[in-house]
């Protein structure tokens, strides 16, 4: 029996005819061959566009100190800004912060071993996206 969801190693056993028999002739025949890696389509640089405006930086040695990190907040700051000002027609709707301390001693192993729950601790602060109407204003001397 086919299940909605039926992993790719489980529809790679199912005969390319009961594929379609279930989900029709042309996406049947589709699933057939992604599920074995096919995939004739043809590659289009930026054809995608980006879901998110993500900007990070992993610092080694840890910062020990607010000064530390402002020339990093700075730069992913302009960073964001700048991919903001290339996509006009998009405008985030959350900003996201996330920290994580110094690396436990198991990270990697853990890592590797796929134990995601055992990773050193992550911290996650969440707000929504400062509009130009919720920014303070910066004044100018002329």
């Amino acid at each position: 029996q086919l299940q909605p969801e039926a992993l790719c190693h489980e529809l790679q056993k199912v005969p390319l005819l009961e594929l379609q028999r279930h989900v029709g002739e042309q996406p049947g025949a589709y699933i057939h061959r992604l599920c074995r890696g096919e995939d004739s389509d043809e590659v289009r640089a930026g054809a995608m566009k980006r879901k998110q405006f993500l900007s990070f930086k992993s610092l080694s040695p840890p910062a020990e100190s607010l000064s530390q990190l402002e020339p990093w907040i700075t730069s992913l700051s302009a960073e964001l800004a700048g991919r903001l000002q290339e996509d006009i027609g998009r405008r985030p709707r959350t900003l996201v912060l996330h920290h994580r301390g110094r690396l436990d001693g198991d990270h990697a192993k853990n890592w590797m071993a796929g134990r995601t729950s055992e990773l050193t601790k992550t911290t996650s602060r969440s707000c929504a996206f400062p509009t130009e109407a919720s920014t303070p204003a910066t004044s100018s001397s002329s």
